[in-house]
């Protein structure tokens, strides 16, 4: 679905069923006209979490409950960017 949308950004919960987040962005990174969307990962705030997520190829990580200030400028920052 993202393939055909060509999303401008992508925030997605890294505890999804059938195929994790973590999963889920291997994916879309090695679809050429996704790998370079900006992807945020949103979860609750585990370190061991925040740090694999940008290991396997998100662009941003946001801790549960979701500080909306927060969400705002990173949305800004990536569509600002693009």
């Amino acid at each position: 679905m993202a393939a055909s949308a060509c999303p401008d950004l992508i925030i997605m919960d890294l505890t999804i069923p059938v195929l994790d987040g973590y999963g889920a962005v291997r994916i879309l990174r090695e679809v050429p006209k996704l790998s370079e969307v900006p992807i945020v990962a949103c979860t609750g705030d585990v370190p061991a979490h925040r740090a694999q997520a940008m290991r396997v190829g998100f662009s941003e990580f946001l801790a549960k409950p979701i500080d909306f200030d927060e969400l705002n400028f990173v949305i800004d920052r990536f569509l600002k960017a693009a």
